[in-house]
């Protein structure tokens, strides 16, 4: 069974962890933003946490320290006529990352909606803004 638990919440990312028969929220950071999505690498064993923003953009951040710092952080979007929301994502066996989102601009006073699929890998990711 597994002792710890990784969590995104709207308040942030939480690992919780299992001690002495009790599990026990820890905040890992992104302390009042909204995490949808956090997970371990398979490959590198680096924490991912992906965050929507809405109309700050959806972004990625990496850690390497289980979460006590997030070293990289890189936008997937960042249109100021936009709003981002409810990111997924997946790694593929070739280690490149697959990232989908609403996805909802405005064009001349008309709102687009839709669904947005990204394809990259960690180096674009430390590469930042």
């Amino acid at each position: 069974m597994a002792s710890r638990i990784l969590v995104g919440t709207r308040k942030g990312t939480f690992i919780v962890e299992k001690k002495n028969g009790q599990w026990r929220p820890r905040l890992a950071g992104h302390a009042g933003a909204g995490v949808n999505f956090v997970a371990r690498d398979p490959f590198t064993g680096r924490l991912w946490a992906l965050l929507g923003h809405g109309h700050w953009g959806a972004k990625l951040s990496i850690s390497d320290d289980e979460g006590k710092t997030w070293k990289w952080t890189r936008h997937l979007e960042k249109e100021p006529a936009g709003s981002f929301h409810y990111p997924a994502i997946i790694q593929a066996k070739d280690g490149s990352i697959h990232c989908v989102y609403s996805y909802f601009v405005t064009v001349d006073k008309a709102q687009k909606k839709s669904m947005k699929h990204t394809r990259f890998n960690e180096e674009w990711v430390k590469a930042g803004d």
